[in-house]
């Protein structure tokens, strides 16, 4: 089962803001400077692109192992994939949905201030 690894390079702040609840992560994100703002959404963003795309590679694989099984005939192995698909929806996608809500809290902020400097 693939492991969720933070990059070396994440801040120890943006970890700290990935932790946070939703409401705390959506107050952080307005009292960032724009900057710190880009330089959040970029991180964060990056590690869930990550994240996507080792959780696609690693059903895909489970997905043609369990092809390969039926196909030869080894039904004693599709249990195993079973688990082993249900283990990486559980702990992968978790990761992943909490990610995509944090890039989401960071694109309202941006979008928030893009629409308050301008005079609509």
């Amino acid at each position: 089962m693939p492991s969720v690894e933070v990059p070396s390079k994440m801040d120890e702040d943006i970890l700290t803001f990935l932790n946070m609840s939703p409401k705390e992560a959506s107050t952080f994100s307005k009292a960032l400077d724009s900057n710190k703002l880009n330089n959040y959404y970029t991180q964060v963003r990056d590690f869930f692109f990550d994240l996507e795309d080792k959780y696609s590679m690693s059903m895909d694989r489970i997905r043609k192992d369990r092809k390969m099984a039926e196909k030869q005939g080894h039904d004693w192995i599709i249990p195993s994939l079973d688990k082993e698909e249900m283990n990486i929806k559980y702990h992968l996608r978790k990761n992943i949905d909490r990610l995509k809500n944090r890039v989401n809290t960071l694109e309202r902020e941006m979008k928030n201030r893009r629409y308050a400097g301008s005079d609509i």
